[in-house]
């Protein structure tokens, strides 16, 4: 997100990232994963921070993606990604809309 554009919603998020990097950064037994988003006027802004030991990160999207409670989650996202890529690979391939992805 551009800085001039910050919602108080993203701000807020980026500040917790900043606290929850400082309390895994020294603790390679610990890591963090934030993803937050917010839509406005369909287009979709995020603030996704990781912090901590690479391992402790995989355990814990692993975590996430065998847990019952996030799992159909994880499915939706993939499937919204995997269309978001076909559609940028289409644009370039026939050459219409722009080259910038447009984070929807």
């Amino acid at each position: 997100m551009k800085e001039e554009m910050k919602s108080e919603f993203a701000s807020k998020m980026e500040a917790i990232a900043k606290e929850a990097t400082a309390l895994v950064e020294k603790d390679s037994k610990k890591s963090v994963i934030i993803i937050a988003t917010e839509t406005d006027e369909d287009v979709t802004g995020g603030v996704i921070a990781l912090a901590g030991c690479g391992g402790e990160l995989a355990h814990g999207i692993a975590e996430f993606t065998t847990n019952e409670n996030s799992k159909s989650v994880l499915v939706a996202g993939l499937k919204m990604a995997q269309t978001k890529m076909m559609l940028n690979t289409l644009e370039k391939l026939i050459g219409g809309g722009s080259s910038k992805e447009s984070g929807k």
